[in-house]
C-alpha cells in the first residue's frame, strides 16, 4: 500500500477550508504547510518565498512565524537563504521522485527562475546525486535542464573574507551597529511596511512620516506591525490601498485609533473573511472615514 497521500495546494485558499477556526502558530503545522503551500514548484522542495510572506499566508505574526520557522530549521527539515528568499526541503527529492526524465527536462524554466545563491548550489548537489541514482537518462536531462550556479565572491568580497579569517585567529570580532535603537527600530517597521505592500526598488517608502514620533510616544515596533497588518487586510481594495503608507497609518491623529482597532481584531483571531475589522470612525464598509480629517498632501 502506497505511504504517501496528494494534497492540493489549492485547499490553503478553499473558502470552507479557511472556515475551519485556524491554527495556532507552531512547528508541526509550519513543516505540513512548507510541502504544500502556493509557493511550492514542480522541483521537488525547492521555491522562493520571504519570511514575511510566508507569515502573510498563514495569518500568523511575524514574530511567531519567526519562532515556528526557526523550529523547523533548528533540527534541518528545511533550510533557507534570508537574503534571497529561498526555501529547500533537502529530503524532498526521496520522497517525491519525478515520474520520468522528461518531468525533469520541464524544471529548467523554473530552475533559471529561481533566484542565485549557495543554498541553490547546494539543493543543485543534492537533487543531481539522487538523480545519478535513478537511470542515466534522468541524470542527463537534470544536467541539461538545471545548470549548476557557480557562486564565486567577487575580488573585493574575497579580500575582505581573508581579511575577517585572518582576524578570527587571533580575536573575535564583534561590529556594533552604531545607529540608536530608535533609528534600528525605524528601519525595522519600514522594512516590514515595504514587504508586506510588496514594495521594491524606486517604489519602497523612504520617508517615515511620522512614525519617529510615535516610537517616541511609547507605540512599539510590534504596535506598528500590528496596524500596518490590520489595515493591510481592511483596505484590501483598490479604494483604499493608496492609504498603506507612513503618512496615513502613523498620522497622530490616526494612529491610537488604528492601534485600538487592531488589538481588536487580532484578539478576535485576525478574520480576513467574512470578519473584516470594523472601521476607526465609520462602520464595516465604509472605510473612506478612516483617512479622513487631516490627511490632504
Amino acid at each position: 500500500m502506497s505511504r504517501y497521500r496528494k494534497i492540493d495546494i489549492r485547499i490553503w485558499g478553499d473558502e470552507k477550508f479557511l472556515g475551519l477556526s485556524p491554527p495556532q502558530p507552531c512547528g508541526q503545522f509550519l513543516w505540513l504547510w512548507i510541502l504544500s503551500n502556493k509557493f511550492t514548484t514542480i522541483i521537488p522542495g525547492l521555491f522562493e518565498a520571504g519570511p514575511a510572506a510566508m507569515a502573510e499566508c498563514l495569518r500568523w505574526p511575524k514574530k511567531d512565524f519567526d519562532k515556528a520557522f526557526q523550529e523547523v530549521l533548528a533540527i534541518g527539515l528545511a533550510k533557507a537563504d534570508p537574503i534571497a528568499h529561498l526555501v529547500w526541503v533537502p529530503k524532498a527529492i526521496e520522497y517525491n521522485k519525478p515520474a520520468s526524465a522528461k518531468v525533469v527536462t520541464g524544471w529548467g524554466v523554473t530552475w533559471d527562475e529561481l533566484p542565485e545563491c549557495a543554498l541553490k548550489a547546494e539543493a543543485w548537489n543534492v537533487l543531481e546525486k539522487n538523480l545519478i541514482g535513478y537511470s542515466k537518462a534522468y541524470h542527463e536531462a537534470f544536467l541539461a535542464a538545471c545548470r549548476k550556479p557557480i557562486i564565486k565572491p567577487l575580488p573585493y568580497q574575497e579580500q575582505e573574507q581573508e581579511q575577517e579569517q585572518e582576524q578570527e585567529k587571533t580575536f573575535m570580532v564583534v561590529k556594533a551597529d552604531p545607529r540608536s535603537q530608535l533609528d534600528r527600530d525605524i528601519d525595522e517597521v519600514m522594512i516590514y511596511l515595504n514587504e508586506q505592500t510588496h514594495r521594491t526598488g524606486a517604489a519602497m517608502f523612504t520617508s517615515s512620516a511620522g512614525l519617529r514620533e510615535r516610537l517616541k510616544d511609547g507605540a512599539t515596533v510590534d504596535d506598528c506591525r500590528l496596524v500596518i497588518d490590520c489595515k493591510h487586510v481592511q483596505w484590501d481594495n483598490e479604494e483604499m490601498r493608496p492609504y498603506l503608507r507612513p503618512k496615513t497609518l502613523f498620522r497622530p491623529q490616526n494612529f491610537p485609533g488604528y492601534l485600538a482597532e487592531a488589538r481588536a481584531w487580532d484578539a478576535r483571531g485576525r478574520p480576513r473573511n467574512g470578519g473584516r475589522p470594523q472601521a476607526a470612525t465609520g462602520s464595516g464598509e465604509d472605510y473612506s472615514s478612516c483617512v479622513k480629517g487631516g490627511d490632504d498632501d
